[in-house]
């Protein structure tokens, strides 16, 4: 019994450790994003693309925001298209 709770707590704790590891590197791709927005657009900007870009997870959608970063050609166009993505 004892053997079993311990390997449920194991399995927990490494769950819980990847779930942390993913969220670092969700914030170090926003991160990342908005640096090089910030460089794009200018840093007169980086209160909206802070906010656009705050929270961003899903694998797919940090993509189109990448494009979006890439193609765009203002920083209002990118907003738009970032906060759509």
């Amino acid at each position: 019994m004892i053997r079993h709770e311990e390997t449920l707590m194991y399995a927990n704790l490494r769950r819980m450790e990847e779930e942390l590891r993913e969220q670092g590197r969700a914030q170090e791709r926003a991160s990342l994003l908005l640096q090089l927005a910030v460089r794009k657009f200018g840093a007169e900007a980086r209160g909206e693309l802070d906010a656009v870009l705050k929270g961003l997870e899903d694998p797919r959608r940090v993509e189109a925001v990448a494009a979006a970063l890439i193609e765009s050609r203002t920083a209002g166009e990118f907003l738009l298209r970032a906060s759509v993505a």
